[in-house]
């Protein structure tokens, strides 16, 4: 994310231990260690978005999405939980109101979550696996439309 999909890596620690590698006694090695064109994109994203600040038409945008999820899920009588907060959120088929730790993960109903996710994607909305969602900078009003009824077309057939 920091080059905007160049590669980008950044190693900290302690000064003791950050010391090591600045004098030779620990060796660090890498293909795209100190890669220019890779520092390049990082700081051009990070100037993007200190000019542009996306962050609140993000957030809308993944309001409106999570919003409109519910709504389908509601509609056709499904409990698929949507949590998150605005361009970053889980969906995951569950009774339960709230996720909150590693143990209620075990509620979920995965096959029914594999379905929705596979359907999600012969259709062309891309959900990672397990059920996150991410809202970029390129998403528009449109594509959001086009995900909710998407999903309210796949979440009736569930």
């Amino acid at each position: 994310a920091m080059g905007s999909g160049y590669p980008v890596s950044a190693i900290v620690g302690k000064r003791s231990w950050m010391e090591l590698i600045a004098t030779g006694e620990v060796i660090h090695a890498g293909t795209m260690n100190a890669w220019n064109a890779g520092i390049a994109a990082a700081l051009a994203t990070v100037d993007i978005l200190e000019k542009e600040n996306p962050y609140p038409r993000l957030f809308a945008l993944g309001n409106r999405l999570i919003e409109g999820l519910r709504t389908c899920a509601a509609e056709a009588g499904l409990p698929l939980l949507v949590q998150g907060a605005g361009p970053v959120f889980h969906t995951g088929f569950t009774s339960l109101q709230k996720v909150t730790d590693y143990r209620d993960t075990f509620q979920y109903d995965k096959t029914m979550q594999g379905r929705f996710i596979a359907a999600m994607h012969d259709r062309g909305i891309r959900i990672i696996g397990r059920g996150l969602w991410y809202i970029s900078a390129a998403h528009t009003p449109e594509d959001i439309d086009q995900a909710i009824e998407t999903a309210r077309i796949v979440l009736k057939q569930l």
